[in-house]
């Protein structure tokens, strides 16, 4: 399921009871953390993601909440770039399972979500580039200590 799928849709209780509409959603690390909804009189309110069952016709859900800004909300659209400032497109949309966010569709592509680093803009992290300089400021510091006569038996 994509998490475009339940914004604009109904948000029903248990009971069958209509209660409002989807307007987005919060998150926390890889998971939908909340619902951000509104009723037909537009106020806000809250539905934790533990009280909530996702359709593709929407959500239903035991208990409500009111609407908190702690967390950040999932937008889509914003722009992307990679580690080297590259624009790699915008993010179209994302894909669930359940209220776990499993990957980002940007440009067409999927991402692992927790490649992204999520702010105004989203970069994707590449740890292949962050192992790299790891390792050549490990060699760096070695060759530096050897030069330095740091390191026992590296003598001139």
């Amino acid at each position: 399921m994509k998490i475009s799928e339940l914004y604009g849709k109904s948000i029903t209780q248990t009971n069958g009871k209509r209660r409002g509409t989807i307007l987005g959603a919060t998150y926390r690390e890889n998971a939908i953390d909340r619902l951000i909804c509104c009723d037909e009189n537009e106020k806000r309110f809250c539905v934790a993601a533990e009280n909530a069952a996702f359709s593709r016709n929407g959500a239903s859900f035991s208990k409500a909440e009111a609407a908190k800004r702690d967390l950040p909300v999932l937008r889509l659209g914003k722009a992307v770039y990679d580690c080297g400032g590259n624009f790699c497109g915008y993010m179209q949309d994302v894909n669930l399972s359940g209220a776990k966010i499993t990957s980002a569709i940007i440009a067409g592509k999927r991402v692992p979500f927790g490649k992204l680093i999520i702010g105004d803009v989203c970069l994707i992290r590449d740890d292949s580039q962050a192992e790299t300089a790891a390792k050549d400021m490990f060699i760096e510091a070695v060759l530096s200590a050897a030069g330095n006569g740091e390191i026992a038996g590296s003598s001139d």
